[in-house]
């Protein structure tokens, strides 16, 4: 049994047409951090939610970039403008004057495989385990301040604020 349950490809294939058609809102991803044993039991009730998407979300999206199914101009907007704008987030979501210069570099040339062993998180499993990726974060400013730097991270533990919004 797994939660979320597994759905029917034909599903998958209509959010992404959605997408492209612009009709989503927004794009986010669950990191949902629990190990393998979190997420194992005969019982549903005790089986942890979500799946670890914090690693995953941005190259998944930047393959789709490079295929020509998605700009990087539609990938900006759903992942960082809406949510700031739906949230109420002062100063994210947009590189402008007085934003808190929260940045990723990309590099859309990088190539490689999903390896859920190497993920900083301790959810080493991914239902794209060896999935081919083209593009990924490169080096991850949050406030001007880098934290993430090569497939590095190096922000001190503690680092960074819970941002608080208002949802429209």
């Amino acid at each position: 049994m797994t939660d979320p349950p597994l759905r029917d490809p034909s599903e998958s294939k209509g959010l992404w047409k959605s997408l492209s058609d612009l009709s989503f809102i927004t794009i986010a991803s669950d990191h949902a951090p629990h190990s393998l044993p979190e997420k194992s039991s005969p019982d549903a009730r005790e089986i942890r939610p979500g799946i670890p998407g914090l690693e995953t979300t941005l190259p998944l999206l930047l393959t789709k970039v490079n295929r020509g199914e998605l700009s990087l101009k539609q990938m900006i907007e759903c992942l960082a403008e809406r949510p700031a704008k739906i949230f109420k987030l002062q100063g994210k979501g947009r590189l402008e004057e007085r934003a808190d210069a929260d940045i990723t570099l990309i590099d859309l040339n990088s190539e490689h495989t999903i390896d859920p062993q190497k993920f900083h998180s301790k959810a080493k499993y991914s239902p794209f385990a060896g999935q081919k990726c083209k593009g990924k974060a490169s080096k991850v400013f949050i406030a001007g301040q880098l934290v993430f730097d090569e497939g590095e991270v190096i922000a001190p533990p503690g680092t960074g604020r819970i941002l608080e919004g208002v949802a429209q």
